[in-house]
């Protein structure tokens, strides 16, 4: 058990049960074998499984999307995974050649980006494409509070309220059904 675990935290990327046969040497009875092995240790927590791939928990993968938590003190572009189901907090990401993007990438953006470990439990992302920052229309309930008019998405999936202003709400009222259009605040 040890030695499979250490030959799937030491792969760069996520390992099949095919690997892990090939690497040990294993006959058609101990592949059968090796999967009640995998399965436990799925169970116990040992290992996370991605469709028919093993990784080591909270091990990030080759290629996700971040989002972008601001600069560190010396200047670097930190980010975080969007999907982080792992206890603990997330690896720190660092962003490697965002400078060549324009607009610069701010707080909040998100991007698909290929990681890499780096030293300890850090990784380095190289960023593929920048991802849309907001839906660019919602659906959504006007709300006032507070002097300020808000449109709360209904789309399950996106959980913010956007604030508009007051010259924007082209007489709508309060408790009615909008559609509206977000622009990147860059």
């Amino acid at each position: 058990r040890e030695e499979i675990l250490r030959f799937i935290r030491e792969s760069p990327g996520r390992v099949g049960k095919r690997e892990i046969a090939r690497a040990f040497h294993l006959d058609a009875t101990q592949k059968m074998e090796l999967k009640k092995v995998l399965r436990d240790l799925e169970g116990q927590g040992g290992l996370e499984r991605h469709r028919r791939r093993y990784a080591d928990p909270g091990r990030l993968p080759e290629v996700g999307v971040l989002v972008i938590a601001g600069p560190d003190a010396d200047g670097d572009l930190l980010a975080e995974p969007v999907a982080w189901n792992a206890e603990g907090p997330p690896p720190t990401i660092r962003v490697a050649g965002e400078r060549m993007l324009k607009p610069a990438l701010g707080r909040g953006d998100k991007i698909l980006a290929r990681l890499s470990r780096g030293e300890g439990d850090g990784y380095t992302a190289r960023v593929i494409r920048r991802l849309e920052h907001a839906p660019a229309r919602i659906v959504g309930v006007l709300r006032e509070s507070d002097g300020r008019i808000w449109v709360h998405s209904v789309d399950k999936r996106d959980k913010k309220d956007f604030l508009i202003e007051n010259r924007d709400r082209k007489g709508a009222q309060s408790g009615e059904v909008v559609l509206a259009e977000a622009f990147p605040t860059h």
